[in-house]
């Protein structure tokens, strides 16, 4: 079926539609669109998975270093009185100023309570600071004295 129309100017047009079954109404274009846009939709499907699963990665891995960083933080030293990893003569001038407020109250702090308390008797004392200093030092000899926190 063939039909005449003008536009607004009063040139001729040709339209052309099928009148037959299904496609009515439809032509070869509306289905070349219809196709288009679902790829488009499958693409933006695809873009949307690629950004949940780059998130799910980044969770993961963010996840992982906290792991690391609390095991970390909770496999201390005996001895580490600073928090430092390392059991040296900076734990031990640590614990001797923080005790004796040396400069001023505050200027020194032990940052490891438990590992600052070698002797395992509940409280830091000078009795810690030697002991830690002797054991660093292996005074008077290797094994003498030992550092022993509380588990």
């Amino acid at each position: 079926m063939r039909q005449k129309r003008t536009d607004m100017e009063g040139n001729c047009q040709k339209r052309t539609t099928e009148t037959k079954g299904v496609g009515y109404g439809r032509n070869k274009r509306n289905d070349s669109d219809e196709k288009r846009n679902k790829k488009t939709i499958k693409q933006t499907e695809g873009e949307r998975n690629d950004e949940k699963r780059k998130f799910v990665i980044a969770a993961i891995v963010v996840l992982v270093v906290m792991a690391v960083v609390v095991a970390n933080a909770s496999a201390s030293l005996c001895g580490d009185a600073n928090d430092d990893s390392m059991i040296d003569m900076t734990d031990v001038i640590t614990m001797w100023y923080d005790i004796a407020d040396y400069p001023y109250p505050g200027a020194h702090t032990i940052s490891n309570v438990w590992a600052a308390d070698v002797n395992c008797d509940g409280e830091i004392g000078m009795t810690d600071v030697m002991t830690l200093w002797y054991d660093i030092a292996d005074y008077p000899y290797v094994g003498a004295y030992e550092v022993n926190c509380c588990e």
